[in-house]
Formats: structure tokens, sequence, C-alpha cells
């Protein structure tokens, strides 16, 4: 099991303020000065506590967080969960807001998912091969100075071209409900 997972949101404005933006995430009334990221308000919910005993899995969001606008007025929003893909928000997100692209990569850097909205929730995968080594190698020292919720892959990601490939699912995306180290990877000798 990989013991984290980092991710990266595409959306509107209105979706990052109606269902990711927190200032009440411990659903106490104490509304804080900054808020958190949470997935309470995807599942009208009040608090993390809640979310792990609804979904039966607890999100870890230690790591911080960021947002920013992009020059396309999308918004990006990093994050890194611990222990799994946080594939229930993800579908739930998806279906809400069929703009929304989800990006999560877990530490071993295996491969990138990305999630997106097209007549359902399709996952495509980019395997990351020993390009994305060479490209540390020569940006180590702007990968050593990013904050713990951001990801260099996100980087390399914009000089790659190498190609995404759809990953089928026929069972809602249950190959993340428990450890990705079980996977298989179908998708990696056809590259």
């Amino acid at each position: 099991m990989s013991n984290y997972v980092w991710n990266k949101v595409i959306c509107d404005k209105d979706i990052l303020e109606k269902y990711f933006i927190d200032y009440n995430p411990f659903g106490d009334g104490n509304l804080l000065d900054k808020p958190y990221i949470t997935f309470n308000k995807l599942f009208d919910i009040k608090t993390l506590d809640e979310y792990a005993t609804k979904l039966g899995v607890h999100i870890y969001y230690g790591d911080g967080f960021s947002y920013k606008r992009l020059e396309n007025n999308k918004y990006e929003i990093l994050f890194c969960t611990k222990w799994k893909y946080p594939i229930a928000a993800i579908k739930k997100a998806l279906t809400l807001s069929h703009n929304i692209e989800w990006y999560a990569v877990e530490e071993n850097c295996i491969y990138v998912s990305k999630f997106y909205w097209n007549n359902g929730i399709k996952e495509n995968v980019m395997v990351i091969d020993d390009g994305y080594e060479k490209w540390l190698d020569n940006n180590i020292d702007f990968s050593d100075n990013l904050e713990d919720y951001d990801h260099d892959i996100w980087y390399y990601l914009q000089t790659s071209d190498k190609m995404w490939v759809n990953w089928e699912s026929n069972d809602d995306f249950k190959r993340y409900e428990d450890s990705v180290v079980k996977i298989s990877f179908p998708f990696i000798n056809s590259l």
C-alpha cells in the first residue's frame, strides 16, 4: 500500500468554493480564518470523522494544501492524502460537476491517473518512465523545495510528450478501494 497519494484537481471557482473550501472542517461551529480542503461538503456531512464512518476510509489532510487561479479562469487545488486514493470523493465530485479533472499519483510514481467525465467517469493513465527520472535529476533543487502537498510530477507532466491511455473500469473503480499494490497494470504492455 502506498503511504501517500498526491492529488491535483482542476475545477471552476464555484466548484472550489461549493465543494472543497471548508471553514468548519470539524463541524464544531468554530469557523477558521483560513479554510481547509475537505470532502465534507461533497457528501453533505459535517466532520472528518463522519466522513470516515460513512465512507469507511479516513482521509488525511495533514500535509497542507493550496489552491490558485489558473490563466484559463479555472482553479488548481493541490493536496496529499494518506494510504488510499480518495476514490469516493473523485467519483462524487465528477458526478456533481462534469468539468472537473482530477489527477492522482502515488508516492511510488508508477503511473499518474487522470479522472474526468465523458458520458460517465473515465480514467486515463500515463506510465511514468525514465523520462521522469531524467527530468528529476535536472530539477532536483526545484523538487526539493516544493511544499509537502505539492509533487514534482505535476511539473514533469508539463514537459512530457507521453500519451495518456484509457484504463476502463467495469466495476466502479473498485481497484482503488483496497491496497493499490494489488492492482495489475494491463496497460503497461500496450505502451
